[in-house]
């Protein structure tokens, strides 16, 4: 089967799971690192994460470009895998270079030098990670490739768990996502019999055609995941971040639900796009824009109405008045939940430098919009600057798709989410005023309620209907 072929429906439902497992795990991790690290600890990891991962951007890239030859027939991966890794090891020694000259930043920041090593081991460990599932998702596996991702956090999570309940802090979570990230590299490359060969000229020159786009492309896109966590440290101080960050842990499930449709779309519509069946292209798209936002919708929602109580009861009551933070960061993350199929589409019809311009649009909205605000609102003003950059590089991708297929992708099944999430946060809103949440129990209990009430209000569309029966591993 190639990967034109690939069932969206089937793929996504399987990816879905492997990112509610990595959401679980995740979170879990975040409640627990809050509670046994100070504000400050938990931002200052938080913070070496971020320019971890900025750092890995380059190999991302590749590792991206990787993919998306490996998807193309007649291509030959084992080769294309072995110029991701000659790539990521230039860019090791890059990354090493730049670690050197902001050496005494970090160490202020990160509050030892010990820290700032680890930082550079995790920032080789994600790269050779990237590259390592990219290569295996483009080869037509796209849903199993994130239940490597899947594996990783969770391996990580209980080596930092380790770390913590040995005392280590802060540097026991930099050392357990090192270790999470090399044992994942290893089982990737025996379980699924992957191998790296002889390369050549050709497989270099058709990796760098489109890592000329991606690299940028993923530099942007993870500054503009990052940056704001970066400049809040650097501006108000790693408690602040602390809170920011723990407030975007609670808005993740509906950017995890997009990536669970955009991921394996890459790969769909670059088979199609290769076989030039530019029509099935456009349909898969506004399939996948449709219930992109399925999960972002009620989160935005509830979190207006109950992000008070959602912070402290998860928390603790440090993190109390975040409420505004909160609906601000889930409204910014809708946006990006509606971006991912946009970026995939672009991506798999081999057209990454329409996804640098968008990124860059974003890119230069969210540093010039968070510098000027920080200044007036505090961490709000990032908040405020990222709904701005998200909206501008939604409202860029839908002119560009107008521009060329004269369609704005609005799917009317989008009507019966909004109308669903608008009555859950009225009936959220009548229900705190009679009841209290003052617990976790209520405040679980509530918000399953919410999420009862969506979904009553959802099940009537006949489309939605067969969407959720036709969405399951075995069709």
């Amino acid at each position: 089967m190639g990967t034109g072929d690939l069932k969206l429906k089937r793929e996504a439902s399987i990816t879905f799971a492997a990112k509610m497992l990595m959401g679980l795990f995740g979170f879990s991790g975040v409640i627990i690192f809050a509670r046994v690290l100070s504000l400050t600890g938990l931002g200052q990891y938080y913070f070496g994460l971020g320019v971890s991962i900025l750092l890995a951007s380059i190999s991302s890239g590749v590792g991206t470009a990787v993919k998306k030859r490996s998807s193309e027939s007649e291509s030959n991966p084992d080769s294309l895998l072995a110029i991701g890794f000659l790539g990521h090891i230039l860019v090791g020694l890059i990354g090493g270079i730049l670690l050197i000259i902001s050496f005494p930043i970090l160490e202020s920041r990160l509050g030892s030098s010990e820290s700032v090593y680890y930082v550079f081991g995790l920032f080789i460990t994600l790269g050779a990670f990237y590259i390592t599932k990219n290569s295996y998702e483009g080869r037509g596996f796209p849903s199993k490739g994130v239940w490597f991702d899947a594996f990783e956090t969770c391996i990580s999570m209980l080596f930092q768990l380790c770390f913590l309940w040995l005392n280590y802090g802060v540097e026991g979570l930099f050392a357990g996502k090192i270790i999470g990230n090399s044992l994942s590299i290893a089982v990737i490359l025996i379980v699924t019999e992957t191998s790296i060969s002889k390369t050549t000229i050709e497989d270099a020159s058709d990796v760098r055609s489109f890592a000329v786009w991606s690299i940028p492309n993923k530099i942007f896109e993870n500054l503009l995941t990052r940056i704001d966590i970066i400049l809040i440290t650097v501006f108000i101080g790693a408690p602040s971040a602390g809170i920011y960050e723990a407030a975007k842990r609670l808005t993740f499930p509906g950017v995890m639900a997009s990536n669970s449709i955009s991921e394996p779309l890459l790969v769909k519509i670059s088979g199609l796009s290769s076989l030039g069946k530019n029509e099935e292209v456009l349909n898969s798209l506004k399939q996948s824009v449709g219930y992109a936002g399925i999960v972002s919708i009620p989160i935005v929602f509830g979190g207006l109405v109950v992000g008070e109580q959602l912070m402290i009861q998860f928390f603790g009551p440090e993190f109390g008045n975040a409420e505004l933070i909160l609906f601000g960061i889930a409204f910014a993350q809708l946006f990006n939940s509606y971006r991912g199929p946009f970026c995939s589409m672009i991506n798999g019809s081999n057209r990454p430098f329409d996804n640098v311009k968008a990124n860059c649009i974003a890119v230069t909205c969210n540093i010039v919009g968070s510098v000027i605000l920080i200044q007036f609102w505090g961490t709000f003003g990032v908040v405020v600057a990222t709904i701005i950059a998200e909206f501008a590089r939604f409202v860029y991708y839908e002119t560009l798709i107008y521009k060329n297929t004269n369609s704005i992708i609005v799917p009317t099944v989008l009507k019966t989410q909004y109308i669903s999430g608008i009555i859950m946060g009225v009936s959220l809103f009548g229900l705190t005023n009679f009841i209290q949440v003052n617990t976790l129990y209520e405040v679980i209990t509530i918000t399953f309620i919410g999420g009862l009430i969506y979904a009553l209000f959802l099940l009537p569309d006949s489309r939605i209907r067969e969407t959720l029966v036709n969405f399951s591993p075995s069709r």
